[in-house]
């Protein structure tokens, strides 16, 4: 709810900007091009409850224990790219990055229509839109550092300074959404985006290590820690590789943005 407040306040406030301009029309571009940046905080929900994770190999069967929390914080980036009307269709191609303890990293393509009230100097753009992004994401079980360069894992060692244990999956997501822009004088763009993330995502999830400088040793020795290895018991005490967490839920954010306007010869 304090996310929604905020939201409110800053389409009140953007509102109020173009409110002190008269609207009187100065000959607002037909299309434009632009480049974004996009904010996020993300709160996902996950199957909350202990994990026990076991990770066989020939060397013996090594158990972990992970307590997994009923939500988790991640900051989300997003990069993008724009051209259209002003009024009228527009196009977006874009890249989400999501960094925390759950990560994302998805391309996606929008198509919008806008709607534009033309001021003075500065004009009000709303955007309803629907996007499709394509990705994969994962929630990171375990962080495994050694500065020395060597790290034992499962029975054996690999030369790396960095590890983590992952659940990993490919993830699908539509995004209808509506963006609001406060355009400063079709140069400079301040916008607060509304939306609702639908997630289409299969039922379970992989186990995967990934290494950080990972030097000469034989790829075979980390290629060799695969999927089929692990077996897990979930919260509910049952053998199961399933998601512990999704992707669909609410979505914000704030962005500024940079436009080249220009008319059709």
């Amino acid at each position: 709810m304090n996310s929604l407040t905020r939201i409110f306040h800053l389409c009140l406030f953007i509102m109020l900007l173009f409110s002190s301009e008269r609207l009187i029309g100065q000959g607002l571009a037909e299309k434009y091009f632009n480049v974004s940046f996009q904010y996020s905080k993300q709160n996902i929900k996950t199957k909350a409850g202990p994990y026990n994770v076991a990770y066989t190999n020939s060397l013996g069967s090594f158990s972990s224990l992970y307590e997994i929390s009923p939500e988790y914080s991640s900051n989300l980036y997003q990069f993008g790219v724009g051209f259209g009307k002003f009024k009228g269709f527009n196009h977006k191609i874009c890249f989400d990055l999501l960094r925390g303890k759950i990560e994302k990293g998805q391309f996606g393509y929008f198509l919008g229509y806008n709607i534009a009230f033309e001021g003075n100097k500065n004009d009000f753009l709303i955007n309803p839109s629907m996007g499709l992004l394509a990705g994969n994401t994962n929630i990171i079980l375990e962080e495994i550092r050694n500065k020395d360069g060597i790290i034992n894992l499962y029975g054996e060692n690999y030369p790396a300074n960095y590890v983590s244990i992952m659940q990993k999956f490919s993830s699908w997501i539509v995004r209808p959404s509506c963006s609001f822009t406060y355009l400063i004088k079709q140069y400079v763009g301040l916008n607060v985006e509304v939306g609702y993330d639908f997630a289409i995502e299969g039922e379970n999830g992989n186990y995967k290590v990934d290494f950080v400088e990972f030097k000469d040793s034989p790829k075979e020795i980390e290629h060799a820690i695969t999927d089929e290895n692990y077996s897990v018991i979930g919260p509910a005490g049952k053998l199961s590789k399933s998601r512990i967490y999704g992707l669909t839920g609410f979505y914000w954010s704030i962005g500024l943005s940079i436009y080249k306007s220009y008319d059709y010869d």
